[in-house]
């Protein structure tokens, strides 16, 4: 794993086609001219850790790498752990806070690592990305318990949809 400076994250996004105009935020990854898959994040702990081994297997897996951007975290203080957090990242080769590396650069055979720090962000309700490189697909984790993935060419979205479907989530779908 690799870890950015939130300039370094900005700068890996833009150079791999994602569109963020100013300050990263929700708001900023709704490009036209993608299809937009919305589902809610499950209140269940154990389903949200089902989820972000999912939501990897679907995006993120053999992908030569992928950027994972927390961009919003200690929102809801009470139902996280930063200890944890902060451990597992320490044993990804990261001692720097969140706030000063928020980015993580995993690349093929770095699965489980990107599974364990993506299951935090999940389980803690972060705000956070997770992007691929070719710009074709983007994941929005929002603390409001719900995500939305955009995906420029909309086949690359339906294996998606079929494990959220499978998985029970209901997905809402905007072309």
């Amino acid at each position: 794993m690799q870890s950015l400076t939130e300039e370094q994250c900005l700068d890996w996004a833009r150079s791999r086609g994602h569109g963020f105009e100013g300050e990263p935020g929700f708001c900023h990854l709704q490009p036209s001219d993608h299809r937009t898959i919305r589902f809610d994040i499950p209140s269940d702990a154990g389903r949200r850790v089902a989820l972000a081994r999912l939501l990897w297997e679907a995006l993120g897996a053999g992908q030569p790498e992928i950027l994972l951007w927390v961009t919003g975290w200690s929102i809801w203080p009470t139902g996280e752990h930063m200890p944890l957090a902060s451990s597992v990242r320490r044993d990804l080769g990261e001692d720097r806070p969140l706030a000063t590396a928020p980015g993580h650069v995993f690349r093929i055979g770095e699965d489980d690592d990107a599974i364990s720090l993506l299951t935090v962000a999940c389980l803690f309700f972060w705000d956070c990305y997770l992007l691929a490189p070719s710009g074709e697909l983007a994941l929005f984790l929002s603390h409001d318990e719900f995500a939305v993935v955009h995906a420029r060419n909309p086949d690359a979205s339906i294996g998606l949809e079929r494990r959220l479907d499978i998985f029970g989530l209901p997905v809402r779908v905007d072309s």
